[in-house]
């Protein structure tokens, strides 16, 4: 079944609908901080845009990870490590995908923070497909 064949069914169930918005809500507040530490770096510390990108995404990881296997997900395993290995792993290609989009932007407009969030769409879609379907699975 393909990832996209997997996005439609499962879009379908009542169940998988509010996972969603935990998702996006989990989401939303990681991606707040993000933004915030990427702003505070940039303009309080004049750390270059990219380190900025990196270290703000970087921080949100570690908060996300519990906001989202009992929040989101609602997974009671024990197995800590093994899921927090996985999701830093997910998080690394989520990260690869966030900083590719934000590079082209940035060298389109300049504009740094607005290529940040420019980003986030495409890391919400590659983070929920990969904790759903790796990290997190039933």
């Amino acid at each position: 079944m393909s990832i996209t064949e997997y996005l439609s069914r499962a879009a379908r169930e009542r169940n998988v609908k509010l996972e969603m918005l935990r998702f996006l809500m989990v989401g939303g507040g990681a991606t707040l901080l993000d933004l915030g530490v990427f702003r505070v770096l940039q303009c309080g510390f004049s750390v270059s845009p990219p380190v900025c990108f990196v270290v703000a995404f970087s921080v949100s990881v570690v908060c996300r990870f519990l906001a989202d296997k009992f929040f989101t997900f609602q997974n009671i395993a024990a197995n800590y490590g093994r899921q927090f290995t996985l999701y830093i792993g997910a998080c690394v290609v989520t990260l690869f995908v966030g900083l590719c989009v934000f590079e082209v932007l940035n060298y389109l407009t300049d504009l740094p923070f607005l290529s940040k969030i420019g980003s986030v769409p495409f890391v919400t879609v590659a983070g929920y497909v990969l904790f759903r379907i790796i990290v997190f699975r039933n």
